[in-house]
């Protein structure tokens, strides 16, 4: 297992890659899967069947809200390790993951991973939510 920090530094070289799920590449949705199984060890599920593609921003936006209710519940503060729910063009279907109370871990397709502040340009204003896991206190 690693520490927030040296997962956040680790990630940062890591490129998107449709339905990836490791460090060779992943979409937004395995920032959270690695992350929350190399630092917590906790399994999250993958998803990367239940959708066709990361384009497909309605489909993803269903799959969130078909999900989240069962392990995630809404919070109001974030904090290191709560999922931030992002909406492109309208649409609730990006995922970063916090790293602190401002910034989030994320990536896009066709850019590497990086580190971004919430309450920022481009950012500002597109978060639908925070979103912490069920077996986080």
């Amino acid at each position: 297992m690693i520490n927030l920090e040296e997962f956040a530094k680790k990630a940062r070289a890591v490129p998107f890659l449709e339905f990836g799920r490791d460090y060779d590449g992943w979409d937004c949705w395995g920032i959270p899967i690695v992350g929350f199984r190399d630092i917590l060890g906790i399994d999250l599920p993958s998803m990367s069947g239940q959708y066709s593609s990361t384009k497909r921003m309605k489909e993803l936006e269903s799959l969130i809200d078909a999900n989240a209710p069962a392990q995630w519940h809404r919070v109001e503060k974030p904090r290191a390790l709560d999922c931030a729910i992002v909406k492109i063009h309208g649409i609730a279907c990006h995922v970063g993951l916090m790293i602190d109370k401002r910034n989030m871990i994320h990536v896009e397709q066709g850019c590497f991973t990086l580190i971004e502040r919430v309450d920022r340009l481009p950012w500002a204003g597109a978060v639908e939510g925070f979103y912490r896991h069920a077996t986080q206190p």
